[in-house]
């Protein structure tokens, strides 16, 4: 599967919106640790910066779903 994906991801919030309206997203809660435990090929997208943690965003390559992690302050 072929995207046009940034080196460095994609620049803003509705950028990431618009991959996102595109992409099959997975639900699964830390999806991106489980992705890269299954071997999958994994390219960032963005990082969402919260005021109590940061979500990142990523495409599988494999199965064209984006996967994504968060990470609490509290953790």
């Amino acid at each position: 599967m072929s995207v046009d994906i940034p080196a460095s991801g994609l620049p803003n919030r509705q950028s990431l919106k618009e991959f996102l309206d595109s992409h099959e997203y997975s639900l699964a809660l830390n999806g991106t640790s489980e992705a890269r435990r299954g071997g999958k090929t994994l390219i960032f997208l963005y990082c969402d910066q919260e005021s109590y943690g940061d979500r990142s965003y990523y495409f599988c390559k494999e199965d064209g779903k984006v996967y994504s992690d968060y990470f609490s302050i509290g953790d």
